[in-house]
């Protein structure tokens, strides 16, 4: 190029020589990574005309990373999951196993072939974070026209999904969605997004509480004190308490003890000095999660 145009030369398009010389694919490495601390909490939601009650939903699901382990092709997180559905006041508390192969590519830069759908690659802002982010979206844009009883100039079979999909690096899907614009029965909606999420440090979004005020009292009205602890942690509550399970990073059941109060304390000196999640069961069968933090002398 540099000899243009003293000396002419065929010139051949041989793509990327050395990919690992910069950022040439996106893999569940660069996605999926949190480290112990971080939270997030999606947006689940799923409308079908016509389909069984089970295909129709509204729920939050958040995450809460306990601890990470790195094998020589998996990443594995244990979280604390939280699932709650809008119209209900009784969260799920649970913790469970999440693991991503690390070579797993999701997109291969830059884009070189077409497959029908359109895709975009920038660097976005997320309440100050600057995350790589990756959208697909559908090429099609056929809608139903009821006046004229169509689906578009094109396609009068029926219309095909419509959808996109965005990934942020760190994050992981942090939107999700697809449709189709059909009458009843044949319609349907369904979708994840991030509304929250806790990582480095940065708060991002506003928070769904199951519950509502009820729930949120609930939560603020337990105490565990002192903070971190020693030897022992005294708990209070204005609601009558039927058990406190402890759990480790990993999700391993350290200590349980029934309660059957509104105040009680609890030996620790048996715990490691680390982080811990308490999980109390209330009497009416709700759960409140709250950490803790074991100091040794």
């Amino acid at each position: 190029m540099d000899s243009f145009p003293q000396i002419l030369k065929p010139l051949a398009l041989i793509g990327n020589v050395s990919p690992t010389g910069g950022f040439y694919a996106l893999t569940n490495e660069i996605l999926y990574d949190y480290q112990i601390g971080d939270e997030i909490q999606y947006h689940e939601y799923s409308y079908h005309q016509g389909g069984p009650p089970s295909w129709t939903y509204n729920r939050y699901r958040k995450y809460t990373i306990l601890s990470k382990t790195v094998t020589s092709d998996s990443i594995i997180y244990s979280d604390l999951c939280d699932l709650f559905y809008a119209d209900s006041i009784q969260p799920n508390s649970t913790t469970i196993t999440l693991k991503y192969l690390r070579n797993t590519v999701i997109a291969n830069i830059p884009f070189e072939l077409f497959d029908g759908s359109t895709k975009s690659l920038y660097m976005s802002d997320y309440c100050g974070m600057k995350l790589w982010t990756y959208k697909i979206t559908s090429a099609n844009d056929l809608m139903f026209c009821k006046v004229d009883t169509c689906w578009g100039d094109y396609d009068t079979g029926g219309p095909p999904p419509q959808g996109g999909i965005i990934y942020a690096a760190g994050l992981g899907i942090y939107d999700y969605w697809n449709y189709v614009a059909a009458p009843p029965p044949g319609g349907y909606s369904e979708g994840s997004e991030i509304i929250y999420f806790k990582k480095n440090g940065t708060y991002c979004g506003d928070q769904a509480i199951v519950g509502i005020n009820e729930m949120q009292n609930i939560r603020n009205s337990i105490a565990v004190y002192p903070n971190p602890a020693n030897d022992y942690i005294k708990i209070t509550s204005a609601v009558s308490m039927s058990n406190v399970s402890i759990f480790n990073p990993e999700g391993q059941l350290m200590l349980s003890q029934n309660l059957a109060a509104t105040s009680a304390n609890i030996d620790i000196k048996e715990l490691p000095a680390g982080l811990y999640f308490a999980k109390f069961l209330m009497d009416d069968n709700r759960s409140v999660v709250k950490k803790i933090v074991v100091l040794k002398k």
